[in-house]
């Protein structure tokens, strides 16, 4: 429960600080086009690995990163090749916001909400093992919370 309520409030204040749009700007205004056509992109992107997720997750879909009773590990659609795509989806998010809304405070609650799903994911991941015998060669063919193949990751 206590990654729901954290994960509730990283994302309202990012979401609050977007719509404020208080604070100083942190990339120069003569960039101001380019990053509002990335800001956006990602933030599509980010409801594309939403949509996928949700998708083939189905009846596993969970906010609290337990695992539920009775449910098979998913590794199909999207998670087939992308371990956490919910996280990864909030965190492009949070960057598209960024470059949307430029401000200290996007960045510190994008970085905020970077650094919290990638520890809530650490924690996930570690649940798994221990429910899923077959999470360790899940884990050697797929990508994390960040879309870097595993092989790369452990040199």
């Amino acid at each position: 429960m206590r990654y729901v309520v954290i994960q509730m409030f990283v994302l309202g204040a990012l979401l609050l600080f977007v719509v404020l749009g208080t604070g100083p700007r942190v990339l120069p205004g003569d960039l101001r086009s380019l990053t509002v056509i990335a800001g956006m992109g990602l933030c599509l992107c980010a409801l594309g690995l939403v949509v996928a997720a949700y998708r083939s997750l189905g009846p596993a879909f969970r906010v609290e990163p337990a695992p539920g009773d009775g449910l098979r590990l998913v590794t199909r659609g999207i998670y087939g090749k992308l371990r956490h795509p919910m996280y990864t989806a909030a965190i492009t998010g949070s960057a598209g916001l960024f470059l949307l809304r430029p401000t200290l405070l996007v960045g510190l609650a994008a970085l905020a909400v970077t650094v919290f799903y990638l520890i809530k994911a650490r924690h996930e991941e570690g649940l798994l093992r221990r429910k899923y015998p077959e999470y360790a060669d899940y884990v050697a063919r797929s990508m994390g919370v960040l879309p870097i193949p595993q092989r790369l990751m452990s040199r």
